[in-house]
């Protein structure tokens, strides 16, 4: 004799299900969460913090605060089309 699963719990056991596929997904491919913008250097003047970013959405002057430098060409993943501080990501030192 079996014993068939509540509803409930079969729809509770599903959500559970989905929650942990999205979570392996994004464990195995990162730059989904991170990749709000991308876009290339295309002016940086050494000797001064800021630069210019051809992005999907325009051009971006940014400002660097530390870390790896940018050069021209060079990939940059971020959140830098809206206002404020945000982690910026050098795909081409990585």
């Amino acid at each position: 004799m079996s014993n068939p699963m509540n509803p409930i719990h079969r729809r509770i056991l599903a959500k559970v299900f989905i929650l942990a596929l999205v979570c392996v997904v994004f464990a195995i491919f990162p730059q989904f969460v991170y990749s709000a913008s991308q876009g290339t250097v295309g002016k940086r003047i050494s000797g001064c913090d800021y630069f210019v970013v051809n992005a999907t959405g325009g051009y971006a002057v940014l400002e660097w605060y530390g870390g790896h430098d940018p050069d021209s060409d060079d990939v940059l993943i971020g959140n830098f089309e809206s206002y404020g501080m945000h982690e910026i990501l050098d795909d081409t030192a990585a």
